[in-house]
């Protein structure tokens, strides 16, 4: 075995989804606010999923990493 294949590291894939940020407080990704994700949702940019339990008033929000990080992209393009 070489020495590089011996100090090769395993890729870090990014997440599929990250959590809404709380308010007031940037995402650990990109350093959007919740109010920037909601935004971009209503233009019809992103699409966040939502999950909750039948029943419950409250849940999860999560932000698909996948889907801004190919808008940044387009926009870094134009």
């Amino acid at each position: 075995m070489s020495n590089a294949t011996a100090l090769a590291q395993p890729a870090i894939l990014p997440p599929l989804t990250f959590r809404l940020p709380r308010p007031g407080a940037p995402d650990p990704h990109y350093g959007f606010s919740r109010t920037f994700y909601y935004e971009l949702e209503k233009r019809g940019l992103i699409k966040l999923i939502r999950i909750k339990d039948k029943g419950k008033r409250t849940g999860v929000t999560l932000v698909p990493h996948k889907a801004v990080r190919d808008l940044i992209e387009r926009e870094a393009a134009k």
